[in-house]
C-alpha cells in the first residue's frame, strides 16, 4: 500500500513563503497557460506557531533539519533539498536556530491516474493537471512507470510525496510533526 505524505495542522502551525523577499519568475506554459512559477533560492520562509517538521505552502515543501536527519538514517532515496532561510513569527519563544529545506521530490511514478488507471486530465506539454469537472476517490501508478525510489511523487502532482508502507511505519516511529498519511486509493482528489 502506498501513501501520500501531506501537512497535519492547518491555521496555528503554518508557513509562509514571504513575497517581498522572494523573486517569483514565471514560467508560462505556451499550450495550456498554466503558470509553473520558479522561486528564488534560497526560499525565504515564516513559520506561524510552533514550529514542525514538514510543511506544504504554494506548492513547495519545506522540511525541518531533523526530518533530513531522519530521510539520511532511513537512507531514503528520490529527494533532495535546497536551502530555506526561516523566521519565526516569536523569536522570543522559538531563540534556537532554525534550520528549513525546500524538499523537491525526484523520485517518480508516471502521471496521476483514477482507480481505473485513467490519467486524469493533464496539459499535453507541461504535464500540469487540469481540474476535474467532479472528484474522484483514489488514485493509482503503474509499477512501470515508477522508478523504485523510497520517496516519490506523481509527475503532475509533485507537492504530494508517496511513501511505501514500509517507509511510512519508520518514518512515524521518529514521532516528526505535521505528518498525515492518506492512503493514495482513498485520497479525495477534485
Amino acid at each position: 500500500m502506498y501513501y501520500f505524505i501531506e501537512p497535519k495542522y492547518f491555521g496555528k502551525r503554518e508557513i509562509y513563503i514571504i513575497p517581498n523577499e522572494n523573486i517569483w519568475t514565471p514560467n508560462i506554459c505556451t499550450m495550456c497557460g498554466g503558470n509553473n512559477v520558479i522561486t528564488s533560492v534560497p526560499a525565504s520562509i515564516e513559520i506561524k506557531g510552533i514550529p514542525c517538521d514538514f510543511y506544504e505552502n504554494s506548492g513547495k515543501l519545506f522540511i525541518s533539519s531533523k526530518c533530513l536527519e531522519v530521510f539520511r538514517t532511513l537512507e531514503l532515496t528520490g529527494y533532495s533539498v535546497l536551502p530555506a532561510q526561516a523566521k519565526s513569527e516569536n523569536s522570543v519563544l522559538f531563540s534556537k536556530n532554525l534550520e528549513y529545506y525546500e524538499l523537491i521530490i525526484q523520485g517518480k511514478c508516471g502521471y496521476a491516474k483514477d482507480l481505473h488507471h485513467n490519467i486524469l486530465p493533464k496539459c499535453d506539454l507541461c504535464g500540469r493537471r487540469f481540474p476535474l469537472k467532479e472528484s474522484i476517490a483514489g488514485l493509482c501508478f503503474d509499477n512501470a512507470d515508477y522508478d523504485g525510489s523510497s520517496i516519490f511523487a506523481f509527475n503532475n502532482l509533485t507537492n504530494l510525496p508517496i511513501v511505501d508502507d514500509v517507509i511510512k511505519k519508520q518514518l512515524i516511529k521518529f514521532k516528526l510533526s505535521n505528518f498525515k498519511f492518506t492512503a493514495i486509493s482513498e485520497m479525495i482528489i477534485m
